[in-house]
């Protein structure tokens, strides 16, 4: 049954939302003489949490939110911190963590009556565990260190194209891919067997916790310390990316792009803020707003049924 065809989609209003912000944040930055909107630094400072706003993505279209990834991404940036001269075996095994991690706690908040608190609870847990784990903060010596970290050390530009090539693998494989697609088919209220595409939803999963090792593997080479991470502000950073981008609507093919896109425009956004005087309250709370009103238009629609999943 196809409900009322919607005047505006989620699509057009996610746009929409975004011009808004980048047009504020060229506002603001034009008034800095010399100095871009949005440096390419920026960018590649951006990447760790646009991926892990991206995971957000991926886990509304498997049937609810789910915040692990978040508590995922301080612990495994936790575990890289335990030795200053990172080698490519320890940074191969985080990720190896990092996927099994997603796997996990993904079937454990999936198998609860409550989803969405239960992936609260592992976000809380995953969270308390990197505080535990982390010992100040571990420096990386670009002598003596993994390759895969000298690489994003060196410049921006790694950090970009890993973005772009998650960016079009999480495209490929939700819309076009059978794994994808049973996944999110199973995760339909109309689906029949809701719980029947387990193993595609595991595969996803995992797909969930290498971007999520990638994202603190990126944020550690980048700023070459891992500490224990403002787990609230990427919280709020990647929620709102995730509600701009248009991830909530599950009858719709979802959008990596807007959503990395909406991430780096909200960052630069808030940096722009703080930089005139703001604190970081009141910054966050002025990218909270535009995300909410992006929800709210987007609840207040009648969106036709997927036809095409």
């Amino acid at each position: 049954m196809v409900g009322k065809p919607a005047i505006v989609s989620d699509a057009h209003l996610s746009v929409g939302v975004m011009v808004l912000l980048a047009a504020t944040v060229i506002g603001l930055g034009s008034t800095r003489s010399g100095v871009p909107a949005i440096t390419i630094e920026q960018l590649a400072l951006g990447v760790p949490g646009a991926l892990i706003a991206i995971t957000l993505l991926v886990s509304v279209h498997l049937g609810f939110l789910n915040l692990s990834s978040v508590g995922a991404f301080g612990l495994v940036l936790a575990l890289l911190g335990q030795s200053e001269h990172p080698t490519n075996t320890r940074v191969l095994l985080v990720l190896v963590i990092s996927v099994l991690l997603a796997v996990l706690t993904g079937l454990i908040a999936r198998s609860s009556s409550a989803p969405v608190v239960m992936g609260l609870m592992m976000y809380i847990i995953l969270g308390a565990a990197a505080s535990a784990v982390a010992r100040g903060s571990a420096t990386i010596s670009s002598a003596d260190t993994s390759a895969v970290l000298r690489l994003g050390a060196r410049g921006p530009v790694a950090h970009i194209v890993v973005l772009v090539v998650v960016v079009i693998c999480t495209w490929l494989g939700l819309n076009h891919s059978t794994v994808g697609r049973e996944a999110r088919a199973s995760a339909l209220p109309a689906a029949d067997e809701p719980r029947r595409g387990t193993v595609s939803f595991s595969w996803t999963q995992a797909w969930i916790g290498l971007i999520t090792g990638l994202a603190a593997v990126a944020s550690f080479s980048r700023l070459g310390v891992a500490g224990p991470p403002a787990d609230s502000k990427l919280l709020v950073l990647a929620v709102s990316a995730m509600l701009v981008g248009g991830g909530t609507s599950v009858g719709e093919r979802p959008s990596a792009l807007r959503v990395a896109v909406a991430y780096v425009l909200i960052l630069a956004l808030r940096d722009q803020l703080i930089t005139r005087g703001w604190n970081s309250g009141l910054a966050d709370l002025s990218i909270a707003i535009p995300a909410a009103v992006a929800l709210f238009l987007s609840s207040r629609r009648d969106t036709p049924a997927p036809t095409d999943v």
